[in-house]
């Protein structure tokens, strides 16, 4: 460990004093060391300066700290907007277009995508279990309370489906988004599926709408709730025309979902499922920028609230610079409900790569300047905003050699790995503050900056309360009607340099590989979109000890899933997933192989004298049998002790004496010992199979 080592170690007076006692031995004139010298007078002065370096080279700045976070591949996180689900009711179908505004009061939110709304709402869910239909119909759905819906049945199968009913057919080539709400309120918590692309599906189902034709085929455009795994969206397109049907007794236009692949390992349960839901963040747009390929026919089309509304300007781009496009034709299409820009060909250079559309509000097109530049190093401007959100903010600058062509600017952490031909810029978000290199780091701009891309967020300000988003765009639009259900979450201020070195120093405790038993235990736990009870490694020793053969290079895990029944094998999703992600933090020539629990059965005799006057003795001799085993059913391999067991009966109260007891045990690799314990396989979990009692009162 290095060494904490202090450079502030002398204080004033010791630096004075000796200075002064050094006088007699350098210059023997000098007898006078009274504070009226003028030579104790310079002493003192640079005694001071002295005691100050010495402070300030012993002191760490916060450039030098992150420094520090950046060598550790951390910086410090920027304002994260806060995100809800916004319901709508509306008495006509609406295209809500990205970036269309939401207000809770005065706070803006935004919407993320592009979003359908449909005027008729779901009127009935009907699932199948065992052939017995269940039917939610719209006085259930309507109550506003979290539902309890089995859609594939207790037992799903492939093949079995699940029904949603409309009063009306849906809109066709139309991507529509439903938003489910998965119940996880199990014992055991289904981990989150953080990468989707590395997750091997449970299940899978398709997504069919009923038609002249019978059933066929919708294009399940994404799925992020994986077949009904966990909550999320689910956006399908309709390519058929939908037609009326008759189904469990209520007529209707039905969209239906069918299991194609089934290995559930608890059956889904569904707490609610809507069509008119637009997920929405915590962020007002008040300037954005969309690139293009080039076109032939010299037409672009926009589909954000911002292109619609806002001043557009449209650059070509030749690979060094912006070029300002003059005379660019913007039409609204009411019917696609976008706007299409139209570009004379003959105004674009003939070196053009593609073009350049930037959108801005009418009040920021009028002052987007950040300021300009002099061609001098170390220039700052202040832009008077603390809450510019970082990843969205974006500059040019006027060349000011080519007139209307703009120069693209970099944005960079730090000037480290900057030269001079280098246009880079540090944005201080958290003070608002844009800053240019000293020319040998990082270029100093010329002419006119101009920000063309700038959002403001609020960071824990957008954590506003359920049912206080109730307004959608400046004014009230007749006929509809919103809320978010539930509290707007997510929003997080700018992180401090104190919270990001605690995240570091979490980062460095947290492994990063498995090394020990314990981390690749830690690791299975953890699998993403599985629910794992218990996991434990056998060493290759203990197997080997069982008359196996084992090799110390192989890491055998023997994982208890979370099922409902008792698995003799792990199915081939949790297998595949498992490895899928050890595979990223085993260590080179390891394998890896995974194992299903032994399931050891046992049976418990005993001949038990109660006492008189206690009415429910046998329930609780009884009960005290069952949580004595309850508290093995974790543990791998346990040895289950006769004397303990015997204990517990003996010490209830009800209990007057334990006349004959004894445990007999089926399965494999399991072992007696002369006191009357049983000791499990290594992969062994003791199951309670039966209990005999011979119950007799005290006289």
């Amino acid at each position: 460990m290095l060494p904490n080592i202090s450079l502030d170690t002398d204080r004033y007076k010791d630096i004075l004093d000796s200075a002064r006692n050094m006088i007699a031995s350098l210059y023997p004139e000098w007898t006078d060391f009274n504070y009226h010298d003028p030579g104790i007078t310079l002493l003192e002065l640079f005694s001071w300066i002295k005691e100050s370096q010495q402070y300030y080279i012993d002191q760490i700045g916060d450039e030098n700290r992150k420094k520090y976070l950046k060598l550790l591949g951390l910086r410090r996180r920027t304002k994260i907007p806060a995100k809800a689900e916004v319901e709508i009711t509306a008495q006509q179908d609406l295209d809500v277009l990205k970036g269309t505004k939401f207000y809770a009061g005065e706070i803006c939110f935004e919407a993320d995508e592009r979003a359908y709304i449909l005027k008729n709402h779901i009127s009935r869910c009907i699932s199948f279990d065992k052939g017995q239909a269940r039917v939610i119909d719209r006085s259930q759905l309507n109550l506003g309370n979290k539902l309890r819906i089995l859609p594939f049945g207790r037992e799903p199968q492939v093949g079995n489906c699940f029904y949603l009913g409309f009063d009306g057919p849906l809109p066709t080539k139309t991507v529509l988004r439903a938003l489910v709400d998965i119940f996880n309120d199990y014992k055991v918590k289904r981990n989150p599926i953080t990468d989707p692309g590395s997750f091997y599906p449970l299940a899978e189902f398709a997504v069919e709408v009923y038609t002249k034709n019978g059933w066929q085929a919708a294009t399940l455009v994404s799925d992020e709730t994986h077949a009904f795994l966990c909550s999320g969206s689910i956006r399908v397109s309709i390519d058929h025309d939908m037609e009326h049907h008759v189904l469990g007794g209520a007529g209707g236009y039905y969209l239906r979902f069918r299991l194609t692949k089934c290995e559930y390992d608890v059956p889904p349960m569904l707490q609610g499922i809507c069509f008119n839901s637009v997920s929405v963040c915590q962020r007002d747009t008040r300037s954005e920028v969309i690139d293009f390929p080039l076109s032939d026919d010299g037409k672009y089309c926009a589909a954000t609230e911002l292109s619609i509304t806002g001043i557009s300007q449209v650059y070509a781009w030749d690979g060094r610079g912006y070029h300002l496009i003059p005379m660019v034709t913007k039409k609204i299409d009411y019917e696609n409900n976008c706007a299409v820009f139209e570009v004379d060909l003959s105004k674009i250079r003939e070196d053009a790569q593609g073009l350049r559309l930037v959108n801005a509000t009418t009040a920021f097109a009028n002052s987007n300047i950040a300021g300009f530049g002099t061609g001098l190093p170390f220039q700052e401007f202040d832009l008077n905003d603390k809450n510019i959100e970082y990843e969205s903010f974006e500059i040019m600058t006027e060349d000011p050699e080519i007139p209307d062509r703009y120069l693209p600017w970099v944005k960079v952490n730090d000037f480290a790995t900057s030269s001079p031909e280098d246009r880079h810029y540090v944005f201080d978000s958290a003070a608002g503050i844009v800053k240019f290199g000293d020319c040998k780091k990082g270029m100093a701009p010329e002419g006119t900056i101009i920000i063309i891309g700038y959002v403001s967020v609020l960071g824990t300000g957008g954590n506003v309360k359920q049912n206080t988003i109730n307004r959608i765009g400046p004014e009230e639009l007749p006929g509809v009607k919103l809320t978010n259900k539930a509290n707007a979450t997510g929003g997080e201020d700018e992180e401090t340099l104190e919270d990001c070195f605690k995240r570091a120093r979490r980062m460095l405790k947290k492994p990063r590989s498995a090394v020990t038993y314990t981390d690749y235990e830690d690791y299975v736990l953890s699998t993403p979109g599985l629910m794992i009870e218990s996991c434990k490694v056998i060493p290759a020793n203990l197997i080997r000890h069982q008359g196996t053969v084992a090799s110390d290079m192989v890491i055998n895990i023997v994982v208890k899933p979370s099922y409902p029944e008792q698995a003799e094998t792990i199915r081939e999703a949790y297998i595949r997933n498992i490895q899928n992600h050890l595979e990223k933090f085993r260590l080179l020539g390891t394998k890896i192989e995974l194992t299903a629990p032994e399931y050891v059965g046992v049976t418990v005799y005993s001949d038990v004298t109660l006492k008189p006057h206690y009415r429910n003795a046998q329930a609780m001799v009884e009960e005290a049998v069952r949580n004595f085993f309850i508290r093995y059913k974790d543990q791998f391999g346990a040895e289950i002790v006769y004397s303990e067991l015997y204990g517990v009966i003996d010490r209830l109260e009800c209990v007057s004496a334990v006349s004959a007891l004894s445990m007999d045990a089926k399965g494999n690799g399991i072992t007696h010992t002369k006191e009357g314990n049983i000791v499990l396989p290594a992969n062994g979990i003791v199951v309670l199979s039966d209990t005999q009692f011979m119950f007799s009162v005290e006289p």
